[in-house]
This record gives structure tokens, C-alpha cells and sequence, in this order.
């Protein structure tokens, strides 16, 4: 799937996120509840409103939920929800 960074699913999605300043037992590092509707501490837009994540490069982001995110179709489609968000059938 091909992000398109609208940075919906860092807002609407309900995850553990990388939290180096919480530890819990059995983890490997920090993580932390992230609720439905509560901007990712991560988040980052630029002056165009496009979304990044500030620590998607950093090699604990492979064990989390957000890089396992994957929606049905072919591997190089563009994300559904960016194309509603993109076509304003989705909002922010």
C-alpha cells in the first residue's frame, strides 16, 4: 500500500506508539496507549499539510502496528483512506 500521508490513520487509529518515556514489563521499549482521535505524538505536517512520522526511521518503528498497517489490494495502490481525504470524501 502507498501512503499518501495524510496523516489520518496517526490521528483515527487506535495503537501502541513508541514511548520512550513509559516502560512496560515484557516490552523490549517504551510504549504507549494512543486513542481514536488523539494526535500521534510522532506526527509531524510540513508547511503543505503533508504528514510524517519522526521516528519512521528509527528501527524499533518495524515492530509496531502502524508499519504492519495494510489494507486488501495490490501492493503499490494508493492507500483508500488518502485517496478519500485527497478527494475530500474524507475529512480531517
Amino acid at each position: 500500500m502507498k501512503c499518501l500521508r495524510c496523516g489520518y490513520c496517526c490521528i483515527y487509529y487506535d495503537v501502541m506508539i513508541i514511548d520512550d518515556d513509559v516502560e512496560l514489563e515484557g516490552m523490549p521499549f517504551g510504549v504507549s496507549h494512543k486513542p481514536s482521535g488523539v494526535h500521534c505524538k510522532h506526527l509531524r505536517f510540513d508547511e503543505n499539510k503533508v504528514a510524517s512520522c519522526a521516528i519512521h526511521n528509527d528501527p524499533r518503528y518495524k515492530e509496531t502496528p502502524c508499519y504492519d498497517f495494510t489494507q486488501i489490494g495490490k501492493q503499490n495502490d494508493s492507500c483508500r483512506i488518502g485517496v478519500g481525504i485527497v478527494k475530500g470524501i474524507i475529512t480531517l
